[in-house]
């Protein structure tokens, strides 16, 4: 990894990008361990955020890019290509809000780009730097949960409703960026999208994932859902875990719940004896583990320099994101050539 020019100690890092978002990152950055240098967005009534943090406005990234070690990149994502390629060029590690861009040559060469220059380079997937994820992935490395049977997946909401971005583009790097890190690349996938308020824009997504041994992912995301919903519920041979990241007091459920099939059930060539054999279901308690309440925004921020410094690879970077980006892209041509049976 590429030594990164300091002062006091601090890397110097640059926000582009004031929106909506961008915002709550200028915040993290004004609070942590790092030197701010300063913020970039065409729009000049973001003058008053940079006022607002102390650091100086810059009305183009490329001038912002000079003054930095690292870059922050929190624009629409049809520019993230562009302007993380330039940052990339200029010698900058980057960390680019998802998704890093929805073409996957385009992830290639950015990946490729970062690894040629010695840069960090890691996608805005903050739900793998939660301590309730980190749990989850501990739970599954022990195989409490036993092998894991299936996951499924609602991320959906009344609003908010972009025209800049589809829904799925929008939501679904935080749900394959989960996936992706517990089960690898998916063997095939299957997807439907439905553009109901604006058209060529889907509002609604129902996506299936396949991997071996019959393990499937199902994701559900939307804008025009009657509640917020944010949950993830992973079934295994021993137990469940539902992870609800509304529910800021007990965001993790683990049920004790299992069946167990007789052996000579799965010697049966046929189905003809299966009433002689009896399925033994178990329902034991619920527990809901203790988890620390810490900012997912300021972890993911804080963890970007910490690889930096330690020229350690990011876990939402290189192959994770072409990985992400590449099933994106199939879930895109895949609703494209969706074919019905009519019936």
């Amino acid at each position: 990894m590429k030594k990164t020019s300091k002062k006091h100690g601090k890397i110097k890092i640059g926000l582009i990008g004031g929106g909506y978002w961008g915002q709550n990152h200028a915040r993290v950055l004004s609070e942590i361990n790092c030197n701010f240098v300063g913020i970039a967005d065409t729009d000049p009534a973001k003058q008053a955020l940079a006022d607002q943090y102390h650091v100086p406005y810059f009305n183009s990234y490329q001038k912002l890019i000079l003054q930095t070690d690292a870059v922050i990149v929190v624009t629409p994502p049809q520019t993230h290509y562009a302007i993380t390629k330039a940052a990339l060029s200029a010698g900058k590690h980057v960390l680019v809000e998802k998704p890093i861009t929805t073409k996957l040559f385009q992830a290639k060469r950015l990946v490729s780009l970062a690894k040629i220059k010695h840069l960090q380079l890691a996608a805005g997937h903050v739900f793998l730097y939660t301590p309730a994820y980190q749990y989850i992935k501990s739970v599954i490395k022990n195989k409490e949960l036993g092998e894991i049977y299936y996951i499924y997946s609602r991320r959906v909401n009344f609003g908010i409703i972009r025209s800049d971005v589809n829904v799925i583009d929008n939501l679904i790097p935080h749900d394959l960026s989960i996936v992706v890190d517990l089960l690898g690349k998916p063997l095939s996938v299957q997807a439907f999208g439905y553009d109901l308020i604006q058209p060529g824009i889907h509002d609604i997504g129902f996506i299936h994932l396949k991997y071996p041994k019959k393990v499937s992912v199902h994701i559900h995301l939307s804008w025009l859902d009657p509640q917020k919903q944010r949950q993830l519920i992973i079934v295994g041979s021993k137990k469940m875990l539902i992870w609800d990241d509304t529910n800021k007091d007990q965001p993790i459920e683990i049920h004790d719940k299992s069946f167990t099939v007789p052996d000579q059930l799965h010697q049966l060539k046929t189905w003809k004896s299966f009433q002689d054999f009896k399925i033994i279901t178990t329902a034991g308690e619920i527990t809901h583990p203790k988890i620390l309440l810490k900012e997912p925004l300021k972890l993911e921020v804080s963890q970007f320099i910490n690889d930096i410094n330690n020229h350690t690879p990011s876990i939402s970077g290189g192959k994770h994101v072409i990985i992400v980006t590449s099933i994106s892209q199939a879930i895109q041509k895949s609703i494209a050539k969706s074919r019905l049976t009519k019936i």
